[in-house]
């Protein structure tokens, strides 16, 4: 009976020892795999940061470029169109004409302008903006199924985002009202 135990010892012994040595060499390909891993990493990590380094330098030096040199913060002056009014001819501004309803005189709503005055041209106006934002906008073109990228500034205006072409937007307000 010692012989068959020490047999079985002997055989348990050579089996952890072969489960051991696999288990090791298995380890070993996981921590090379893992220090690779690690090294790419940490490489991958630099690289990215020194694309971010060269992006965020050619972004300072792009940004004024594609909008005109304007930037968050810069003051603008935006051109609107108003429209001009002039008093009714027929209510003289009042917004209502005397009228007859079963025999009786009334005043009622002026059918001409139902509000006192008339639209008869447009006058253009600049506003002062402060630019909150500047984003490149990706668009669809109405006429072409391509995409194209344009230049638009993002304005912040009563909590409501603006978005503005460059050829609506000036430095002072002569500018603005002189191409007009």
């Amino acid at each position: 009976m010692e012989f068959e135990e020490d047999q079985q010892e002997a055989l348990d012994a050579a089996l952890d020892m072969i489960i051991n040595t696999e288990a090791d060499k298995r380890a070993g390909h996981i921590k090379t795999e893992y220090d690779a891993s690690c090294t790419a990493n940490a490489r991958l990590y630099k690289e990215n940061k020194d694309l971010q380094r060269k992006l965020k330098s050619i972004t300072d030096i792009k940004v004024g470029s594609l909008f005109g040199g304007f930037k968050p913060g810069d003051y603008i002056y935006v051109r609107y169109q108003e429209n001009i009014f002039e008093p009714c001819k027929k209510c003289s501004g009042t917004g209502n004409v005397a009228a007859k309803y079963a025999g009786t005189d009334i005043m009622a709503p002026c059918p001409d302008c139902k509000k006192g005055s008339v639209a008869c041209g447009i006058k253009i106006i600049a506003r002062r903006k402060q630019i909150s934002r500047c984003s490149i906008i990706a668009k669809t073109a109405e006429y072409s199924d391509e995409n194209h990228l344009s230049a638009a500034l993002i304005m912040l205006v009563n909590d409501n985002y603006t978005e503005l072409p460059l050829s609506d937007i000036f430095r002072t307000e002569e500018d603005a009202l002189k191409e007009a």
